[in-house]
């Protein structure tokens, strides 16, 4: 089978071009994000062209739409090839077995860059036996919340709460090592807000879990384990200590 060419254009003529029933709907945050990226001297653009079908003067861009609109933001060549008689659900077909990557593959990435927090990260994960949205939330957050994982992704990672992070789950783990959910974030989150509302003896605590370990169950938020904390905590006690 012959193999077809495929020419690389470039033109500044953007009222060549236009959007075709079917295209994604455009997201401006994402536009903004590949500007910023550009004027910080990040450009992939030449390498990256949309994919566009031709009708005389007129190219209709089937994949891209977001490359064009920075293009054309920007002042920049618009970088297209021309690919006759592809489809839009083919294009969304094509899209969908892309494998894209997933969270260890940036960790990995940036450990093989030799980025340290990444590095860091990865020990932490190693020595705690915790997964890597978790970990990323803890060393770079303090918080089991789940907060934007952009920065991670782009290499600009920071493990600001090493120390807190280990401390947060070495707790954690000696309250609960007992059951398979003591690595679970809701957990690990309600034991931080217990502890910084500094009315629990955790001895104490560890004492009444490991007499009454059916009294605990796995939950789905954090403040449904902080009840559950409270009435394991309070058992057979007539002064009640208030959790939450």
């Amino acid at each position: 089978m012959e193999t077809q060419k495929i020419e690389i254009q470039s033109t500044k003529e953007y009222e060549k071009f236009e959007s075709i029933i079917g295209n994604r709907k455009l997201n401006y945050a994402k536009i903004e994000k590949i500007c910023n990226d550009i004027k910080n001297g990040f450009n992939m653009l030449p390498y990256n062209p949309i994919i566009v079908s031709s009708d005389k003067d007129k190219f209709f861009i089937i994949d891209g739409q977001h490359r064009f609109e920075v293009s054309k933001i920007l002042e920049h060549p618009v970088y297209y090839v021309i690919c006759e008689g592809i489809t839009l659900q083919q294009i969304a077909t094509l899209n969908s077995r892309a494998d894209k990557w997933k969270a260890l593959d940036f960790l990995n990435c940036y450990v093989s860059l030799g980025f340290v927090d990444y590095i860091i990260l990865r020990d932490f994960m190693n020595k705690h036996k915790t997964n890597i949205k978790l970990s990323i939330d803890l060393l770079m957050f303090n918080s089991v919340k789940a907060g934007s994982t952009e920065a991670f992704q782009s290499g600009n990672f920071e493990c600001k709460y090493l120390d807190e992070a280990n401390a947060i789950v070495e707790l954690t783990d000696s309250l609960f090592d007992l059951f398979v959910f003591s690595k679970d974030r809701y957990l690990i989150g309600a034991v931080q807000e217990i502890q910084k509302k500094g009315v629990v003896d955790f001895d104490r605590l560890k004492t009444k879990i490991k007499a009454k370990p059916n009294l605990m169950f796995r939950q789905n938020d954090v403040k449904s384990f902080i009840l559950n904390i409270e009435k394991v905590y309070n058992d057979g006690v007539q002064n009640r200590v208030l959790l939450t």
